[in-house]
């Protein structure tokens, strides 16, 4: 990997460049000012400096974008508040022994940790799926398809994944803070994928048929 920095309209970015060749360059933006790129071996570093400044009207737009977007979702949990299922909650210390919601707070003792806390928020999940799930159960036995265990877990990039071959859905804890038709839908974006694996027209097909107003809430997904 190759590190250094340029400047694009007076914002200054930190490149990481992949010494493996690709066909052709490929950029991609992550938070905090950082620039992901492979590119074939043929292009020099002062031909990508040119293509990253005539781009780089776009690049700071999206960037922009990105660090506003991270900015918001490192809001649903602080030190002082977290969301459940988009409503917010309070974090109150007390010297109560297990984590419990009352009302718009939440009560935690001092003895808690953080990971007591995300253990908490992802049993509360977990509760949510084994509340809601069996209308995905009941479809998947018409189709005579095993049913899938499910776990939470943290993941980057992406809201859930689905492993066909051992019937195991993987979930975002972080959906935790979001209304839970995002939940809904990415569970059942993954059970969808037991019976179609792939993403084809037939596999959206399938998505519409459950929930029809799935791309506004895809679109809420990539917004917040």
């Amino acid at each position: 990997m190759i590190v250094f920095e340029i400047v694009l309209s007076d914002q200054k970015y930190s490149v990481f460049l992949s010494k493996k060749p690709r066909k052709n360059i490929n950029l991609r933006i992550k938070k905090d000012n950082q620039l992901y790129i492979s590119k074939p071996k043929r292009v020099t570093i002062s031909q990508l400096e040119k293509y990253l400044k005539d781009n780089s009207s776009w690049i700071n737009q999206s960037s922009k974008k990105i660090n506003t977007l991270a900015v918001k979702r490192n809001s649903y949990l602080k030190k002082d508040l977290v969301y459940i299922f988009d409503q917010k909650y309070k974090l109150i210390t007390t010297n109560i022994k297990s984590i419990t919601l009352n009302d718009s707070n939440l009560l935690i003792s001092e003895n808690h940790s953080q990971k007591d806390l995300k253990d908490y928020l992802n049993i509360q999940l977990l509760d949510y799926i084994n509340q809601t799930r069996d209308y995905l159960d009941d479809f998947l036995i018409s189709k005579n398809i095993d049913l899938p265990q499910i776990k939470i877990k943290k993941m980057k990039g992406k809201w859930g994944s689905c492993y066909v071959k051992t019937s195991v859905i993987y979930i975002n804890e972080n959906l935790i803070h979001y209304p839970s038709i995002c939940l809904d839908y990415v569970l059942m974006h993954e059970y969808m994928h037991l019976i179609v694996p792939n993403h084809s027209k037939l596999f959206y097909e399938l998505i519409k048929s459950h929930m029809p107003n799935y791309k506004s809430v895809v679109k809420y997904l990539k917004e917040n």
